[in-house]
């Protein structure tokens, strides 16, 4: 198990990170204001957030997910740090993967605790 104080030096923290972020634009709503939605993808943390928890049973949603989305979200769970269950660490990991440089799928938005995608960025 990776504690809070090391999770930075797990290989499969930013890789989980990026995966529930991708989940999450996938399976929730864009979040980005009306006006922008048809061409900006933004996706709140605490979405992604709630995916990593894996409180599936807390989430209307789970039982209409498609079976692949469905597979998608408990395989990630998975290969979970159990560390990123919480959202403090969620999110301070989240702006790491951001602030190292390495290409990504998303970038920082306007919005606190939420993340840009690009045109495509889970859809279906």
């Amino acid at each position: 198990m990776t504690s809070p104080k090391n999770a930075k030096h797990s290989v499969s923290v930013p890789l989980t990170l990026r995966a529930a972020v991708l989940l999450a634009a996938r399976v929730f709503p864009n979040r980005a204001v009306e006006e922008q939605a048809a061409w900006r993808r933004v996706v709140d943390l605490a979405d992604a957030h709630f995916l990593a928890t894996g409180q599936m049973h807390l989430w209307d949603g789970w039982s209409v997910l498609a079976l692949t989305d469905q597979v998608r979200i408990t395989r990630m769970l998975r290969q979970r740090p159990a560390v990123l269950a919480h959202h403090s660490v969620f999110v301070a990991e989240t702006a790491a993967v951001l602030d190292s440089g390495e290409a990504v799928e998303f970038a920082p938005a306007d919005g606190k605790e939420q993340v840009l995608g690009a045109l495509g960025f889970g859809s279906s």
